[in-house]
């Protein structure tokens, strides 16, 4: 009997070995690098705490802003306020400031979080009326038109002046051939519900929060730190995207224009929504800049490891396409400013991923000055090394 029960260790041992060793070719065939587990999961941690939770978990819908980071529960964000947006203002009166409100994406927020518009102003520039600057935050990762509209005027009533730092969430509706104004992709993540617009959607749902508890079984258990675990996970991730990939916004989905009507009728809509933000802001006598991010297929000699976090992509021709139209309304008190040609003679690394950059990094410097420049053009601001 006891050889029995070693045989059987010795078999199971074996086992998991061969599943170790085939998860770990998984991986790195995956990731076409070597991977390790802690390297794996580490990867997707948020904001530093709470490693249990995935972006989706840390925010919720909001009735108007479309999504806003949770107040409560296990997966919360530090430093939020009312709105459910980061604020690092909210300790400091900034009452006699020149208050600028940015909106936006995961970029504008990030560089809201850095400090670094507002430092590049106020070490660079003189504030009207000789005040301070003082940038409020109306951004949220992920967002997209038109949510800047609505920011613009929820947020902007004591603004005076709005910046938008926007252009590449827009283009996930316009490649997927989504009205501009369909939902965003993460509610993808947000509403199981939405699986129901997806033929045979029960048993879809079924396996998604399946391949979903499973995952979430292994990050919180010490599969966590094993090749097996990694495979689960990522495993997980794909049939969870590709079910998502299946969803199908029946009432918003453009089949009925060819690619180039489709295209202009979008970014026809596209120019509405900016017009809109404009005419907010002239109602309450202040300004509006629109700023169009900087991209790493446009206009930067890429490294070796940004080509390769960004090989997948394949928006430059649309992307450009947007730039070309929106450009077409700077005028009239209105100004729109394409940011894609700020890193033409940097070849160093600045991008982490697709679209944001590495950490307090060199990127969102270039960019913050930039902007600065841009704003300090649009009010005719002194420069503080002249007037010295």
């Amino acid at each position: 009997m006891k050889k029995g029960i070693l045989s059987f260790i010795l078999l199971f041992t074996i086992s998991l070995l061969c599943v170790e060793v085939a998860s770990f070719i998984y991986i790195s065939s995956i990731h076409k690098k070597i991977i390790t587990p802690n390297e794996f999961f580490s990867k997707n941690k948020k904001f530093g705490s709470q490693e249990d939770c995935s972006w989706p978990e840390y925010i919720s819908h909001h009735p108007l802003l479309n999504i806003r980071y949770k107040k409560t529960g296990k997966c919360q964000r530090p430093g939020i306020n009312f709105d459910g947006l980061v604020d690092l203002n909210q300790n400091r009166n900034n009452e006699n400031s020149f208050k600028i409100l940015i909106v936006g994406g995961s970029v504008a927020e990030g560089l809201y979080e850095s400090g670094l518009l507002e430092r590049s102003l106020n070490e660079r520039y003189v504030a009207p009326k000789n005040t301070s600057f003082s940038v409020v935050n109306g951004a949220i990762a992920a967002g997209q038109q038109p949510r800047q509209v609505v920011a613009s005027l929820i947020l902007g009533k004591d603004a005076n002046l709005v910046v938008s730092l926007e252009g590449y969430n827009e283009l996930f509706n316009m490649q997927d051939r989504f009205d501009i104004n369909n939902p965003p992709q993460v509610w993808h993540e947000l509403e199981e519900i939405l699986l129901v617009n997806r033929d045979n959607s029960k048993a879809g749902l079924i396996i998604k929060l399946i391949s979903s508890g499973l995952s979430d079984w292994v990050k919180a258990g010490l599969l966590r730190y094993s090749f097996s675990g990694a495979a689960i996970v990522q495993a997980s991730a794909i049939i969870n995207n590709q079910l998502d990939s299946n969803i199908e916004y029946k009432n918003h989905k453009r089949s009925d224009l060819d690619k180039k009507e489709f295209e202009q009728e979008y970014v026809e809509k596209y120019k509405d929504y900016i017009k809109a933000m404009h005419a907010i802001s002239n109602s309450r006598g202040t300004k509006t800049i629109v700023f169009l991010q900087p991209v790493p297929l446009i206009g930067k000699r890429l490294t070796k490891r940004e080509l390769q976090v960004s090989e997948n992509s394949n928006y430059k021709e649309q992307y450009q396409k947007i730039i070309n139209k929106l450009s077409e309304l700077d005028v009239d008190g209105l100004s729109v400013v394409p940011l894609t040609m700020i890193f033409k003679d940097y070849e160093g690394e600045l991008y982490d991923d697709q679209i944001h950059f590495l950490g307090d990094s060199l990127g969102k410097r270039i960019l913050a000055d930039a902007m600065a420049d841009a704003i300090a053009k649009k009010l005719k601001l002194k420069n503080l090394e002249v007037e010295k």
